[in-house]
């Protein structure tokens, strides 16, 4: 990028170790920003925490850096950037800013926020992980509206007995059953099965071995698939019948 194009956007220094998730979602987002004052484009540049604080002031100074996003909570990188403005001149020293940290970028699961978005968008069908179904089930509020779904599909874990047979009364909830070796092998049905909220069925195009665990529990089954040509496995890791 030439000096011209430079000259009409903020450069925004980022000198942080931070974790990847954060670092990366921190720079795609300021790339996405525009300057609230002046309305011009941001541009990130990135300093290593390994320069010395000579180095980072060179850099700092070559690309007129306004801002600079340190990692306040590291106590190296907070120090490193406040031993570089001392190299720089009065005039051209940016504003420090801390780097946003992992829980600032990313709050803890609210399966009420969730909730919020299926009410906004007025969906039908809702496709969910068993934990934010207990905790909708948990706020009778919460149940009149899953009431008025077509369906919802639930898998990736066990469904509590408790709110399972309390759901399957009124709210059509069905189980999809999957895993990543062979994807979704349950039919997706419509409607919720009468014999309870747990049940499954196999649809025609795979197929299942329930082999019996002789040497611990000859009562406990293991779920296998065969690859068959309806059904192609992503990985194969055992071989059962030849």
């Amino acid at each position: 990028m030439g000096d011209k194009a430079t000259e009409e956007l903020i450069v925004v220094g980022v000198l942080s170790s931070a974790e990847p998730l954060s670092y990366t979602t921190f720079l795609l987002t300021l790339l996405h920003l525009t300057h609230s004052g002046t309305g011009q484009r941001i541009l990130p540049f990135l300093i290593s925490p390994r320069n010395s604080p000579l180095a980072v002031a060179y850099l700092i100074t070559a690309k007129k850096a306004k801002y600079l996003w340190a990692n306040g909570e590291q106590t190296q990188v907070k120090t490193l950037a406040n031993e570089a403005t001392t190299h720089l001149e009065q005039g051209n020293t940016p504003s420090i800013i801390s780097f946003p940290t992992f829980a600032d970028l990313y709050s803890p699961r609210d399966a009420s926020l969730h909730y919020t978005k299926i009410q906004d968008s007025h969906a039908t069908v809702v496709f969910s992980v068993p934990s934010f179904l207990e905790a909708w089930a948990d706020d009778r509020k919460n149940v009149k509206v899953l009431k008025k779904m077509k369906v919802i599909y639930w898998g990736g874990g066990p469904l509590s007995e408790r709110t399972g047979r309390f759901l399957h009364q009124d709210v059509n909830i069905v189980t999809i059953y999957g895993a990543t070796k062979f994807g979704a092998a349950s039919e997706i049905d419509a409607k919720h099965h009468e014999e309870g909220y747990e049940w499954f069925r196999f649809p025609s195009n795979v197929f299942p071995a329930l082999p019996s665990d002789v040497t611990e529990d000859p009562d406990t089954y293991e779920l296998l698939f065969k690859q068959c040509e309806t059904h192609h496995l992503s990985a194969i890791n055992m071989e059962i019948d030849g």
